[in-house]
């Protein structure tokens, strides 16, 4: 039920309430990165949250810090029934410590389709002083136990501006 770090470029995720699930960086044509974070055969013993969280060091969160943001991803549950999913982009408290983190903004939750890739947006007006590190957290609701299910997210992309560009895909060397 915390933040662990998958074979994912800088995606954490937990799962409350987990009793089995592995958090996997799968490879598919179906997206336009290629890739994507995928917590695979998810099983809960009661109601729980699937979350991951992207971590954008202080080094690379001051291009971001008094600036209007855009982020976006793409989601895929396969439960059998919709999932709320609400995406909330925070700031870091001490520089690059993720563990202690202030809200900057959370989006309202979108109910997503099982079976189906929905794409997540959310805009924040001011990131205000954010130079010690940003954490994107996508979070689905889950009601109830599950069983061996599976949650990906895909194509993130967090840009200055108030409208999404489309997805740009870079090598982990370039970002990092």
């Amino acid at each position: 039920s915390s933040f662990l770090e998958g074979k994912v470029n800088r995606l954490f995720g937990r799962v409350t309430n987990v009793t089995a699930g592995t958090l996997t960086q799968g490879a598919s044509a179906d997206y336009t990165s290629g890739s994507y974070a995928h917590f695979s055969g998810v099983s809960t013993s009661a109601t729980s949250v699937v979350e991951g969280q992207i971590r954008v060091p202080a080094i690379e969160s001051q291009r971001y810090a008094n600036r209007q943001v855009t982020f976006s991803c793409l989601v895929y549950q396969d439960t059998g029934s919709s999932k709320d999913y609400t995406v909330t982009i925070k700031k870091a408290d001490v520089s690059d410590v993720f563990s202690a983190l202030t809200t900057i903004q959370a989006g309202t939750a979108t109910a997503v389709a099982t079976g189906t890739n929905t794409r997540l947006t959310l805009t924040v007006s001011d990131m205000g002083a954010c130079e010690t590190g940003i954490a994107i957290e996508i979070s689905a609701a889950v009601t109830g136990a599950i069983t061996t299910k599976n949650f990906r997210i895909s194509e993130a992309q967090l840009e200055t501006g108030g409208t999404r560009s489309g997805f740009s895909s870079l090598p982990a060397e370039v970002v990092e």
